[in-house]
């Protein structure tokens, strides 16, 4: 089944994405909002769009800087680029564009729909839960190395 990308596809995902399903999309690598399924894609979209503030106008330059700094610290599981991040909160209704293209600003309600699914940890919160994820994933992965890499116990 394809998906459009208007804010309505986040509507059967309005469930609260428990730490376990951003930590495990945290995990990975190269993933793509394209193929990712509609609860994943809007808990990703909705971590995207709380980094910005709700009443502020920002410009093209601003949200670039911003989704870029996202992408290489929070957004790192995502084989994406600043731009197509920023169509796709435009075009999900996470973001709001005036006329001209120029000016974005948080849209209506994007706090609560955020809210809905991610709960109330804010931006910061997020990062620092999904960076551990990170920390903890290369450690279990270290770990089960050492133990493939060590040498078997001698016969007695």
């Amino acid at each position: 089944m394809t998906e459009s990308r208007s804010g309505a596809a986040d509507g059967a995902a309005q469930q609260v994405a428990t730490p376990s399903r951003l930590e495990r999309l945290a995990v990975k690598n190269g993933l793509s909002l394209g193929l990712m399924g509609e609860a994943d894609r809007a808990a990703m979209l909705a971590f995207a769009a709380i980094h910005f503030l709700p009443g502020t106008g920002y410009d093209e330059k601003a949200v670039n800087a911003i989704l870029r700094d996202w992408l290489g610290e929070s957004g790192t599981m995502l084989r994406s680029d600043h731009v197509e991040i920023r169509r796709w909160l435009v075009d999900t209704g996470w973001l709001e564009r005036d006329g001209f293209g120029r000016r974005y600003a948080l849209a209506a309600g994007a706090p609560e729909r955020a809210a809905a699914l991610l709960g109330d940890r804010s931006a910061a919160g997020w990062t620092a839960c999904l960076l551990r994820a990170r920390a903890d994933e290369r450690e279990r992965r270290e770990a089960r190395r050492q133990r493939h890499a060590a040498p078997a116990p001698a016969a007695a």
